[in-house]
């Protein structure tokens, strides 16, 4: 079956034995993604992945509109979803926004539509919501992780600081990688902060599909020898340097898969500018998402999100049969 890129099919719905589907569709600034799961066990589980670059934030700009034909491609975008819904059998749908759709003033130009597509409302995620959610997709798979956790994405970057796995400050600064910032900008920005301060044992779990994009690019050009992203941790002198080379005028671009080379050099900027202010320890690349936390939250029994790998090893166990 020919697949749209960006699109991930993690099971085969019809097989799962599962009951009715559960969809989260995230509509970001750069991207919206509609992630499907099956909902018969007690952690759900991933069925289908796919990926819309639609840019829905780009262009903007201090007069906080979204530009007319970012909203035609992110509408598309929510139609193809609404369809693959349907024929999946999905029955509740949690659909959030994010940083472009909260900061624009035409913002219901694009929410009517949608919401009118898929039948539902949309719940604009507000800076303070999306910081908690960000940070709960973490620590489901990190419990205890002390440090700085940094989403960054198309319009804005939310910061939350953990101590043992709870969350100490949080807050969202209204930049991402499709903006126009200088470093100025940044240092300025991240100075009125003052928890932001660390030192050099600090670790940033960075999630998002730039720090993604950093790990691939550490990845490849270090010739480091397991290519798995989620856990991976890259040196303080090392991320450093990366993240310096990226801000060049020219950049070495290995490993940056082809659609996050456009707006590297200001994802680095932007990483680079947090990193030097937390404390220029380490940056562990989190496979995590907005979307973890969410599912949590909504989904979960309390004692499930205490620890979902072991909820997870459990009915493993039980569907294989090899344990009592």
């Amino acid at each position: 079956m020919a697949m749209q890129a960006g699109s991930t099919v993690l099971a085969d719905a019809g097989k799962a034995g599962r009951e009715a589907a559960i969809a989260v569709i995230d509509i970001g600034s750069n991207s919206i993604r509609l992630v499907i799961y099956a909902s018969g066990g007690r952690y759900p589980f991933p069925l289908f992945n796919e990926r819309s670059n639609c840019r829905l934030g780009e262009g903007l700009g201090e007069d906080g509109m979204l530009q007319a034909d970012r909203i035609q491609v992110a509408l598309a975008a929510m139609a193809r979803f609404a369809g693959i819904m349907k024929a999946m059998g999905v029955t509740t749908i949690h659909a959030v926004a994010t940083a472009a759709v909260r900061r624009a003033r035409n913002a219901a130009e694009f929410t009517g539509p949608a919401e009118a597509i898929i039948g539902q409302p949309i719940e604009v995620l507000s800076q303070d919501e999306e910081a908690h959610f960000v940070s709960q997709g973490l620590t489901l798979n990190i419990p205890e992780a002390t440090g700085f956790v940094a989403d960054l994405g198309g319009g804005s970057l939310e910061v939350v600081k953990l101590e043992r796995g709870v969350a100490q400050h949080s807050t969202s600064f209204n930049f991402g990688h499709l903006s126009t910032v200088t470093a100025d900008d940044l240092r300025n920005a991240f100075d009125s902060t003052p928890w932001l301060a660390g030192d050099s044992s600090t670790r940033i779990f960075g999630v998002g599909g730039s720090f993604r994009a950093l790990g691939l690019a550490y990845i490849e050009q270090t010739g480091y020898p397991l290519p798995v992203l989620h856990g991976l941790r890259i040196p303080g002198d090392e991320a450093a340097n990366l993240l310096s080379a990226f801000c060049r005028e020219s950049p070495d671009l290995s490993g940056v898969p082809l659609g996050r080379q456009k707006t590297m050099p200001t994802a680095a900027l932007i990483m680079l500018g947090l990193f030097r202010r937390c404390g220029g320890g380490r940056i562990t690349v989190s496979g995590t998402s907005i979307r973890d936390g969410l599912i949590a939250d909504r989904e979960l029994a309390a004692g499930d999100r205490a620890d979902f790998l072991q909820v997870v090893c459990q009915e493993i166990s039980r569907a294989s049969h090899r344990f009592p």
